[in-house]
């Protein structure tokens, strides 16, 4: 290995480590410590940078750099690690403020478009050009927007909707066509633009403040275009009913649970993904939610092309503040069309810095000798042929020639059917840009240090956790009788002291303790899911729909995978369904459902069933005659969820043993069964504690993890004895003492 540059600090077995490097990498770590250059500090890291070398150097002994795997992981870390270097940040903060800002509004704009692609031909691109031009003339002349839409417009989309795409903001349309709607003013026509898709204009209809991101839930019932007439009424009679009960006061997830027919938001009380202006979303829902603006609030029933909807309004999210939003905004201008203004900016900057030079004659020469062979990838070069060797263009001293242009061609198809020499020109561009980005990214470790440092951290780090996996995490894990023989020697190492069993329940309020203490109180927990169902019986039938009983049990087999959760299973019945021969009827559907829920193989004692009889005999008699499960925890983090749903903070638990200074309330309480209240400033603190422990020895099965990590401890320690006596360590005190800064 080539020896640091620089003043050497130490050499394992003969190679050097640099002051230079050591002070780096010291400093990233520990110069903004308040001991940082003092002698004690400078030389425990000092030990530990050895200890890096020494596993290093196996590794490199071992030549494990040398595996496809591990050159494949490095060569990705250096992709990533390049990015920052490749853009232009100053570009970057503009667009992502640029962005921002148009965030702020909404814009409603319709467009004409004629199709054209990127790499059509010039006879097809002027025709595209002659057709836009013509059709942007008429409107201005007095056309109606809407009618030359319709009747010519290459967007499928323009023969329903005239061109009109709604309201959008910033990320919704390909970057082009957005800049072009934020900068016309409203009222008029644009000039016509040019992007992937083609040749646009468009006519802006409208700004407004963003109307932010809300959250909303529907009920729907399907009712498509094509359906029975009597069945499209009979939708839009029921809607009307559900409508007209929630307005009178019915429960909206119970009206969710038994009537919504959209599967996905039915299991979340009817709640839909969050929406904002740019939701792919059908238009008259998605207007329809972003112009509500009360907790609570109901549309009035309205139809879409998915069927009929009510829809409840949650809440709303007005835009965050720039640096709130700061990181998304980054990714999304990576991740946009915004990403080529980037490009564009930096291939320029690095044309300049490296005296970027074209030659367009060896160019021409080029494109006049190539045939369709080219399409291929099979072009054959005439052997002796010097004038492919010729520079195309240069940066700095370094040529890339037409047999390198050739290399590149050799991964790109034509699209359409064109000539070779337009094939060549159309990809000339690509390849200037893309060779400039790769040069600059060859050179990046002789013109940053940083990131050549970077880079050695890289590669050092993956050899050392290949290494480590190997020699001792691997090895502590394997060796089961050494494990266990070092947890018996080091034994007073691992102790218990005296330990409570409680639970902690830390509320926001009295009302919230009130909550805990009715749950305590039955030994169950609230879960906000699995969501309650409901279902209903036919007269005198002890069994469910095909369909409600499948259903029904799909919500029972969650039992199967979540052993913290219980089932109450309560039968209803009618009293005029509930005599002579059919008096038990309430007893044959819990023996009916138990049968069928016996099939699920669900953990013994996790459902109760309960007969419940004629109790609800005031009710509709279709209502009465029913089925409904209701989901409990035996795990007071399932309460912790419920009530945080609805208001974030308002219940912190913990469960387990507690030491003595595990937990501050756990510490407040005498330690004996019973539970207690303590403050936490504006909260209370309820604790309940189960039993104590006394002292004893912590065994192998109940601290494994622990054992495990000290142990791996032991073993590394012993290594490195090994490797210092294979690798001689050797420090120069001199230039270790140039260092020292601070006084200790």
């Amino acid at each position: 290995a080539k020896a640091p540059e620089g003043e050497v600090l130490f050499t394992v077995a003969g190679e050097s480590t640099s002051l230079e490097e050591f002070n780096y990498v010291y400093n990233k770590s520990n110069g903004r410590q308040d001991d940082a250059y003092t002698e004690k500090s400078l030389k425990e890291y000092l030990d530990l940078y050895v200890n890096f070398r020494l596993k290093i150097k196996e590794a490199m002994e071992l030549r494990m750099d040398t595996s496809m795997a591990f050159n494949e992981e490095l060569a990705q870390y250096r992709k990533q690690a390049a990015q920052p270097y490749l853009t232009s940040k100053e570009t970057l903060e503009k667009l992502m403020k640029e962005a921002y800002d148009r965030m702020q509004e909404e814009v409603r704009a319709s467009h004409i478009l004629i199709r054209v692609g990127p790499d059509a031909l010039p006879e097809d691109t002027a025709k595209a050009y002659t057709s836009i031009q013509n059709l942007r003339n008429q409107i201005i002349g007095g056309a109606d927007f809407g009618k030359i839409a319709r009747s010519n417009s290459q967007d499928p989309s323009a023969a329903e909707n005239s061109g009109d795409l709604g309201y959008f903001s910033a990320f919704a349309m390909v970057y082009p066509f957005e800049s072009r709607a934020y900068n016309t003013p409203v009222g008029e026509v644009s000039d016509f633009f040019r992007t992937d898709f083609g040749y646009h204009f468009m006519k802006v209809q409208d700004r407004r403040p963003t109307k932010g991101t809300v959250r909303v839930a529907h009920i729907m019932l399907r009712a498509s275009a094509g359906m029975d007439p009597e069945d499209s009424l009979a939708a839009k009679q029921k809607i009307e009913e559900i409508y007209k009960e929630l307005k009178n006061g019915a429960e909206w997830s119970k009206m969710v649970n038994e009537y919504s027919e959209d599967g996905y938001s039915k299991v979340k009380d009817g709640e839909l993904d969050p929406l904002n202006v740019n939701s792919r979303i059908v238009p008259e829902f998605k207007e329809r939610a972003l112009n509500m603006n009360e907790p609570g609030e109901l549309t009035e029933p309205f139809q879409t092309a998915y069927g009929w909807h009510i829809i409840k309004f949650i809440s709303r999210d007005l835009q965050k503040s720039y640096e709130e939003m700061e990181p998304q905004l980054k990714k999304w201008v990576e991740r946009d069309a915004r990403a080529k203004v980037q490009k564009t900016t930096l291939v320029k900057r690095l044309k300049q810095e490296n005296n970027f030079k074209e030659y367009p004659k060896n160019l021409d020469w080029f494109a006049s000798q190539v045939d369709s062979t080219i399409f291929d990838g099979n072009f054959a070069v005439a052997e002796g042929n010097k004038k492919y060797q010729k520079s195309l263009f240069t940066l700095n001293k370094d040529g890339f020639s037409s047999m390198d242009f050739l290399e590149f061609l050799k991964m790109r198809r034509p699209k359409s059917d064109i000539s070779p020499e337009f094939f060549v020109r159309l990809h000339y561009p690509q390849f200037v840009e893309e060779s400039i980005i790769k040069y600059e990214e060859d050179q990046l470790e002789k013109k940053y240090y940083d990131f050549k440092m970077l880079m050695n951290e890289y590669h050092d780090g993956i050899l050392m956790f290949n290494l480590m996996e190997e020699r001792i995490w691997n090895e502590s894990t394997r060796d089961t009788a050494g494990l266990e023989a070092f947890f018996n020697d080091n034994q007073d190492d691992f102790q218990w002291g005296e330990r409570a069993e409680a639970w902690v329940f830390d509320c926001k309020s009295e009302s919230i303790l009130k909550i805990v203490d009715e749950e305590l109180e039955r030994g169950l927990f609230s879960v906000s899911r699995p969501i309650p169902g409901t279902y209903y019986y036919e007269f005198r039938s002890k069994e469910l729909s095909e369909n409600d009983l499948n259903i029904f049990l799909a919500r029972l087999k969650v039992l199967v995978n979540n052993p913290d959760l219980r089932a109450k299973v309560t039968v209803n019945s009618y009293p005029k369904e509930s005599y002579g021969k059919y008096s038990k009827i309430g007893e044959e559907r819990i023996s009916y459902i138990k049968e069928k829920a016996g099939e699920l193989g669900l953990p013994e004692g996790s459902v109760e069933y309960v007969n419940a009889g004629t109790k609800d005999a005031d009710e509709d008699p279709a209502k009465a005659r029913k089925i409904s499960v209701v989901f409990y925890s035996v795990n007071p983090k399932d309460l912790q969820a419920s009530l945080n749903k609805a208001a974030p903070l308002s219940l912190n638990t913990r469960t387990g043993k507690f030491e003595k200074g595990d937990n501050e309330f756990v510490d407040q309480v005498e330690w004996k069964a019973g539970t207690y209240e303590v403050s936490n400033g504006d909260r209370v603190v309820k604790v309940k504690i189960f039993d104590t422990e006394d002292p004893r020895p912590k065994k192998l099965d109940e601290v494994k993890g622990e054992a495990i990590s000290a142990y791996q401890d032991h073993l590394e320690k012993e290594w490195i004895k090994e490797l210092k006596a294979k690798y001689p360590v050797e420090i120069n005190e001199e230039v270790f003492k140039t260092l020292i800064k601070a006084n200790p």
